[in-house]
């Protein structure tokens, strides 16, 4: 029964894909001009407010390897996630992220956040202004709950099919090129969670990586390059802006994930850009 299940799956996998797929054609969703009727927002971000965030973010990488080294958390090649030396831990050998306690990788990721995303965060917001009126225009606060609950909860159901989709057929053609066949669990806080040695710890890194890093994650790919795009073209190729987000946002993820996940973050980049143009909320 596992082995018919098993060899179905794909199958259904890819039929349920293309079921999604020909929908949002034949309603529309995906034609040039899908993104047109969205909301046009005014958030008063430019490319030197891009250029701003990035130059935080530098100044915050470098920053935080002395940081790290301080508390005693720097691991080799200075890399905050290591999928390398993750893989060797596949064939019985310790990794270098199981060298650290499960406290101490929540204090990494709380350093790592405070000090490369926190700051560009609070940066935009002070950019487009603090007014209740402000923070939903840019789609921080929500304008209509109950709608954008309501749409959340079906791009969420769209995206997983789509994303295991993705990352099935990256897996496929590793095998084909001889690629080292990825971790059974992908990311490594959540190989770090399965092998955790205090509750309270565990707890931590869910709020953090659960909560905390997709909010902060959506307001620096969605809110400030996606509405730095937008003014850049005058609101317009609105795709061309969802494409170029989505690639960023699959990017910054490869040093905690394996190749193979990375085409299904660049999906659910686009789908998350899409929602974004669309409704004009984050």
């Amino acid at each position: 029964m596992n082995g018919f299940l098993t060899n179905f799956w794909p199958l259904n996998l890819t039929l349920g894909v293309l079921v999604i797929f020909v929908v949002a054609l034949m309603q529309g969703w995906l034609g040039r001009r899908a993104l047109l009727g969205g909301p046009l927002r005014d958030t008063g971000l430019w490319t030197g407010d891009l250029m701003v965030g990035f130059l935080i973010t530098l100044i915050g990488l470098v920053a935080l390897r002395h940081v790290l080294e301080s508390f005693d958390l720097l691991l080799p090649q200075d890399a905050l996630e290591s999928t390398a030396n993750d893989a060797a831990s596949l064939d019985g050998e310790p990794s270098e992220l199981q060298l650290l306690t499960t406290g101490q990788h929540l204090l990494r990721t709380i350093i790592y956040q405070v000090m490369t995303q926190v700051p560009v965060v609070l940066f935009v917001l002070w950019r487009i202004g603090c007014t209740r009126t402000q923070l939903r225009q840019f789609g921080f606060l929500p304008c209509h709950v109950r709608v954008e609950c309501t749409t959340a909860i079906g791009g969420l159901v769209v995206a997983i099919p789509i994303v295991m989709w993705f990352s099935m057929v990256s897996i496929k053609i590793g095998d084909l090129i001889g690629a080292t066949q990825p971790p059974p669990i992908g990311h490594s806080l959540l190989r770090t969670m399965t092998t955790s040695d205090s509750a309270i710890a565990t707890v931590g890194l869910i709020v953090s990586s659960v909560i905390v890093a997709p909010v902060l994650e959506e307001v620096l790919f969605r809110g400030l390059l996606q509405s730095v795009l937008f003014d850049l073209f005058n609101g317009g190729r609105r795709w061309l802006i969802v494409l170029v987000a989505a690639f960023a946002f699959s990017v910054i993820h490869a040093g905690s994930v394996p190749w193979q996940a990375l085409p299904g973050l660049a999906a659910l980049g686009v789908i998350l850009g899409w929602l974004y143009e669309r409704t004009g909320s984050l």
